[in-house]
């Protein structure tokens, strides 16, 4: 394929994605403005604990997940007219809601989109109303709360597309699925911090189970469930999804090292000073310079001078061009996958440029 064909696929891609953020984004805010009329005849709390919510989720991102839960119904049956595919499309935009506001209490990460996290925020908000508590504790239990408000309301959203009974049950099994296995692959995560012995197995585990099953695998499944597709024909979407997905992980802790925190919205060598385990640093650290970067990774106190250092080394390492050849190695892999789906060629073209995008990508 030529780089201008190339281009024009990622435009595809781009104004497929923008047009199902509006819809996704609308429903949204019709949804909430429901459940905030519910959550005030309850409490005030209950109402600001919805608003924030609501303000955590519409603060950014693309609807990338949205947008491929609609290419899922597409490889297998025509657009409908009716609004399941929005109503699909919010419901694994609020399960990633509800995984990003527990990864920050875990992360310990301050921004998000350039705003306060939904910890820092509840943090924030118990410091001002209650000098004397402990408001790191009751920001991260108020922030979990709002996660798990946001897993619920995924499925009531679910719950309430116009499918098919036996569609919506198997959609609702796929997303629950989705959400447990995330859990396998968020644990490992959490554990890897801990673990010197981390190799990149365990990595590619972890990007399997944390970032392909959610991002990629299971909204092009939800989608192809909704459309009536068989074990087979999701079989082969996972051939496709799952070495993007690991690849749209490895571009993400590129940035998260090499990254602005302008395109990022979050602060450069973030990943560093958490100390997480991914191909990058754990390449890093049984390379050339292990000795220096192990006293860098994880070091909380990290500052601007020393992840300018850590950036050089992993690059002359080799770190940072061993990660971008795993990448490219599993982008050639989806690529392939996909040339076998038998999917209409409009489809297949939206998600041949959503693969540039997301691998491409600087935010």
């Amino acid at each position: 394929m030529t780089r201008l064909a190339a281009m024009q696929e990622a435009d595809v891609a781009r104004a497929v994605i923008a047009r199902r953020k509006a819809d996704v984004e609308s429903f949204l805010r019709q949804t909430f403005a429901a459940k905030l009329a519910e959550a005030a005849r309850v409490s005030p709390d209950s109402y600001q604990l919805l608003e924030a919510l609501q303000r955590f989720l519409l603060a950014g991102g693309k609807r990338i997940r949205a947008a491929l839960v609609a290419a899922g119904y597409r490889c297998f049956a025509p657009e409908p007219a009716d609004d399941r595919l929005v109503a699909a499309g919010a419901s694994v935009e609020l399960l990633h809601a509800f995984l990003l506001a527990h990864d920050d209490v875990f992360d310990r990460d301050a921004t998000r989109h350039g705003q306060r996290t939904l910890h820092r925020f509840f943090r924030d908000l118990i410091n001002d109303r209650y000098p004397a508590a402990d408001a790191a504790r009751y920001g991260d239990s108020l922030a979990v709360l709002a996660g798990d408000v946001a897993a619920m309301l995924a499925f009531e959203v679910l719950a309430g597309a116009s499918v098919a009974p036996e569609r919506l049950l198997r959609a609702t099994r796929l997303l629950s699925q989705v959400a447990l296995e995330t859990g396998y692959g968020e644990a490992l995560d959490v554990l890897g911090e801990l673990d010197p012995q981390v190799d990149e197995a365990r990595v590619m585990l972890i990007h399997r189970y944390k970032t392909a099953k959610y991002t990629i695998e299971g909204p092009l499944h939800l989608g192809a469930i909704l459309a009536g597709a068989e074990s087979g024909q999701l079989a082969a979407l996972s051939r496709f999804a799952v070495p993007l997905g690991i690849a749209y992980q490895l571009q993400d802790d590129l940035l998260g090292v090499f990254g602005s925190e302008q395109t990022t919205g979050k602060p450069v060598g973030a990943d560093l000073r958490e100390g997480k385990r991914t191909l990058l640093t754990v390449h890093g650290l049984q390379g050339p310079h292990a000795e220096e970067l192990a006293t860098m990774i994880g070091n909380a106190e990290l500052g601007p001078a020393a992840v300018t250092q850590a950036q050089r080394l992993l690059r002359d390492g080799g770190s940072l061009a061993f990660s971008e050849e795993r990448s490219a190695t599993l982008l050639a892999q989806a690529a392939a996958a996909l040339e076998h789906l038998e999917i209409p060629a409009e489809t297949r073209t939206f998600l041949s440029g959503l693969m540039r995008l997301l691998v491409h990508r600087t935010e």
